[in-house]
């Protein structure tokens, strides 16, 4: 969008030479043009703060593809004092945990991801629909993907938690997967 703007003055230039030199047709077209490109496809997030924005959009991006339904509200400062690396963690693995449960549903695929900072604490809330099948080893949810190199999600999540004195609430229905994640941020 920010290239997009940049170049808003000439493109408005050739509208108005297409206005004045020729039919409508031509200005229709243009319109139409200039209007599939500045569609928001892949915009989630826009909260000013890099690493949150850019993690959201990035896991999101194919979300409308998928069939995923998602609603995203991010009200946090464009400066935290939490880790990028710990931002990528949490947020990438909980959508990653949330878009891949979605892939196995064939009914409506809807997500929620709610990330606010206030009085100190960073809150990050996901929720999405799912098949209502949860596995459990040792009593604690687990992966259900059988390759070899999965089941580190939740983890990593807990491990970048810990840093932030933070914790992690997971609930389940028989159609509605939620987690809360809470990290204290001096």
């Amino acid at each position: 969008m920010t290239a997009f703007r940049h170049d808003l003055q000439n493109h408005l230039a050739i509208i108005t030479q297409m206005l004045e030199k020729s039919d409508n047709i031509d200005v229709q077209n243009y319109l139409s043009d200039l209007k599939d490109r500045t569609r928001s496809k892949g915009i989630y997030s826009n909260s000013g703060n890099l690493p949150i924005d850019s993690i959201i959009n990035y896991k999101l991006r194919n979300a409308e593809d998928l069939g995923i339904q998602a609603t995203v509200n991010v009200a946090v400062p464009e400066i935290l004092n939490v880790e990028i690396v710990d931002i990528v963690t949490i947020i990438g693995n909980l959508l990653d945990n949330a878009i891949q449960s979605m892939l196995k549903i064939q009914q409506e695929r809807n997500l929620f991801l709610k990330v606010i900072f206030t009085k100190g604490r960073l809150i990050i809330t996901v929720r999405n629909t799912f098949d209502g099948k949860v596995k459990y080893q040792n009593g604690k949810i687990i992966t259900s993907k059988k390759e070899l190199d999965h089941g580190y999600g939740l983890k990593n999540i807990e491990n970048a938690l810990k840093r932030y004195n933070g914790s992690m609430r997971l609930d389940y229905d028989a159609t509605l997967f939620s987690v809360d994640a809470l990290l204290y941020v001096p």
